[in-house]
């Protein structure tokens, strides 16, 4: 099992002094089969929130969201900036979009 699977993300909680984990289906298939002891807090988060009224609707991936940024900025360079503005504890850019009308 690698914490760089798309699949699995550390989120940098603790919760009883174990690191809290997201994951996909894959991910969880992944940390199952790694034999390293876990405990599921949540099998659906979109569940959860829901019940307390909250919605996510649907949401994308690191990788759309990245090709999605790069495709604003060439579509309109005179009105989109992207910029990375730190790193995930994964390595993985934090990117910025700057948009203006000027």
């Amino acid at each position: 099992m690698s914490l760089d699977s798309p699949d699995i993300e550390l989120s940098g909680a603790v919760w009883q002094a174990w690191p809290v984990l997201l994951a996909t289906e894959k991910g969880l298939s992944e940390v199952a089969r790694s034999e390293i002891g876990y405990v599921m807090l949540r099998a659906d988060i979109r569940e959860g929130l829901s019940a307390l009224g909250a919605d996510l609707g649907d949401f994308h991936t690191y990788e759309e969201t990245v090709e999605h940024l790069s495709r604003l900025k060439s579509d309109y360079p005179e009105l989109v900036e992207v910029h990375t503005i730190g790193q995930t504890v994964q390595g993985r850019d934090i990117l910025a979009a700057l948009i203006s009308g000027a």
